[in-house]
C-alpha cells in the first residue's frame, strides 16, 4: 500500500503519531505541507514528500493527480477542507480529515452530491474527535431504534492541549448548537451541566456546542435531540460561561503566549497510560435509556489508529461514494483492533 495515500499537513503532533501506526500497518504515505520542513520528516521516516500550498486548484490537483486518498491533518479545517476537496473531486481522490466541529462537518457535507457525481467518498473526523462518539451513538440507535434524544459526552486524563485550547478559546465568543426536532438550534457554550461515571472516577461535562457530534451523531442515527458535552478544567468552564468578560482577552497576545506554553500534546507517559472515555446516553418517548460507554487509550493514539484503520479500508476498497460519516459507513468494526471496552446497559 505504497504511495497512494498523501498526508497533508505531515508536520504536525498528531501527523508523527498517524506516520508511525501507518508504517506498523504496511502504508507508507506521502507527506506534503506548504514548507520545506516536511522535507525532514519525510527523510526520518524515508518517505516521499511534496511541498505546495492550497492558493492554486491546478497546483493541488498536481499532486494529487495519482493518489487513492488525501489524509488533511491540518487545520483549520474552515481553511483547507474545502481547498483540498474541490482538487479531490476533479482528480478522483478520497477525502478525510480528523475535523472536529459542526462548521467544519457543515463544509464538508455541502460536497455530498459532487462526490457522488464523482464516486468519490468524503469523512471527516476519522480521529479521536467523532469515531468513539459516533460508534457509540451508533450501538445506542442498535439497541433503542425508537430513541427520540441523544446525550454525548467525553473526558480525557490529563491537561488541555494547545491545540483544545486555541479551538475553544478561538469560538468563545461564537453561539453554537443542538439538535432539537432534527433541527440544529442555538445553544450557548457550559450552558448546562452533565456528568458520568467511568473508569473508577466521575466526570464533570459541559455542554460543548460546537462540537461535530450534533451533525454526525444525527446523520449516524437520525435521532432528533442531541446534545454534546465535554469535560474541560473548571478555569475554562468559567470563561465559557462568562465570555463577556473575556471577549477581547481571547484575542490578545498575552493569551496567545499563554496558549504557546501549553504542551502540544502529551508527554510519552501520558501517551502510553493515557485514558480517554465517551458516554452516550439515549432515550425514547417512553423513558426508556440506553447507555453506551467506551473506555479507551490516549487521545492522539486513539487518533492515530483510527486515522490508520480507516486509511486501511479506502485502500482495500471498502467505501461509499458520497458523505459518510465512521460509524454509517463502518459500524463498530472501526473499534475491532484498538484497546478499548465497549460496554452497553440496556
Amino acid at each position: 500500500m505504497e504511495n497512494k495515500v498523501l498526508l497533508y499537513g505531515a508536520t504536525g503532533y498528531t501527523a508523527q503519531l498517524v506516520i508511525e501506526e501507518m508504517l506498523k500497518k504496511g502504508i507508507k504515505p506521502i507527506l506534503a505541507g506548504r514548507s520545506k520542513s516536511v522535507e525532514a520528516i519525510g527523510k526520518k521516516y524515508s518517505l516521499q514528500t511534496r511541498i505546495f500550498d492550497l492558493e492554486n486548484s491546478e497546483n493541488i490537483q498536481k499532486n494529487i493527480t495519482d493518489i487513492m486518498l488525501v489524509v488533511n491533518l491540518a487545520g483549520p479545517f474552515q481553511l483547507t477542507a474545502q481547498k483540498l476537496i474541490q482538487a479531490c473531486l476533479s482528480t478522483n481522490t478520497h477525502y478525510t480529515d480528523i475535523a472536529g466541529e459542526v462548521k467544519d462537518f457543515e463544509k464538508v457535507y455541502s460536497f455530498d452530491k459532487p462526490a457522488q457525481e464523482a464516486e468519490i467518498m468524503l469523512m471527516a473526523g476519522i480521529g479521536f474527535g467523532v469515531v468513539p462518539t459516533d460508534v457509540a451513538s451508533y450501538i445506542a440507535k442498535q439497541n433503542l431504534p425508537d430513541a427520540h434524544e441523544l446525550t454525548i459526552a467525553f473526558a480525557t486524563q490529563g491537561g488541555v492541549s494547545q491545540g483544545t485550547l486555541k479551538t475553544v478559546l478561538k469560538d468563545m465568543n461564537e453561539v453554537g448548537v443542538k439538535r432539537i426536532d432534527g433541527k440544529l438550534t442555538s445553544c450557548k457554550p457550559a450552558e448546562s451541566n452533565f456528568s458520568f461515571a467511568l473508569g473508577g472516577k466521575k466526570h464533570a461535562c459541559v455542554s460543548n456546542p460546537w462540537r461535530a457530534d450534533v451533525f454526525s451523531a444525527y446523520y449516524t442515527t437520525q435521532i432528533p435531540n442531541i446534545k454534546a458535552y465535554s469535560a474541560f478544567p473548571a478555569p475554562l468552564v468559567f470563561m465559557m460561561r462568562n465570555k463577556w468578560l473575556f471577549g477581547k482577552f481571547t484575542k490578545s497576545t498575552l493569551l496567545q503566549k499563554l496558549i504557546a506554553k501549553a504542551p502540544q500534546g502529551p508527554t510519552e507517559k501520558e501517551l502510553k497510560e493515557g485514558k480517554t472515555w465517551v458516554y452516550v446516553e439515549a432515550q425514547n418517548k417512553k423513558g426508556k435509556k440506553v447507555t453506551v460507554s467506551i473506555e479507551g487509550q490516549e487521545a492522539y493514539m486513539f487518533t492515530a489508529q483510527t486515522v490508520t484503520q480507516i486509511a486501511k479500508y479506502i485502500l482495500e476498497n471498502h467505501w461509499q461514494a458520497g458523505f459518510q460519516t465512521p460509524a454509517k459507513m463502518y459500524g463498530t468494526k472501526i473499534l475491532e483492533n484498538l484497546n478499548v471496552q465497549i460496554k452497553t446497559t440496556l
